[in-house]
């Protein structure tokens, strides 16, 4: 049996078999961003949520994706789930949408522009400003 080994403890390997039994796929060190040493494979690894404080498996596809395709360094990792991670990536659409409208004055804000800020601030559980934007849309 052939292994496949780094010099390097802290970074990823596998030998034949767990390649073999899909435990770890091979890795294209060509194609990741890396100081010292290349992933040669990845497998799946467990990690705790920063924001909801489950664990959650960062497999070795979404690695692969992460250091081959995004260029991610090797040495970056999650820091939340799937989930968190999406809900972070929407909250951070949504305040830009609404920092975007807010920067005009209300008497420039279109009816479509109103009704996201009030959606927006409904979703964020936000009653005061609802209120306040749906008297300005009333207005219009």
């Amino acid at each position: 049996m052939g292994l496949r080994v780094n010099v390097n403890d802290e970074h990823e390997w596998a030998c034949d078999e767990c390649l073999a039994s899909n435990k770890a796929i091979d890795a294209n060190p060509s194609l990741q961003n890396y100081c010292w040493y290349p992933h040669v494979a990845y497998f799946d690894v467990t990690f705790n949520c920063n924001t909801c404080g489950n664990d959650f498996i960062f497999s070795k596809e979404e690695k692969k994706f992460w250091y081959e395709n995004l260029k991610f360094w090797i040495d970056s990792r999650p820091n939340n789930c799937v989930d968190c991670r999406r809900e972070i990536r929407q909250l951070k659409i949504e305040n830009k949408i609404i920092s975007d409208i807010l920067r005009k004055d209300e008497s420039e804000m279109t009816r479509e522009e109103l009704e996201s800020v009030i959606a927006i601030y409904s979703k964020w559980e936000k009653p005061e400003r609802v209120k306040y934007y749906a008297a300005v849309l009333k207005k219009k």
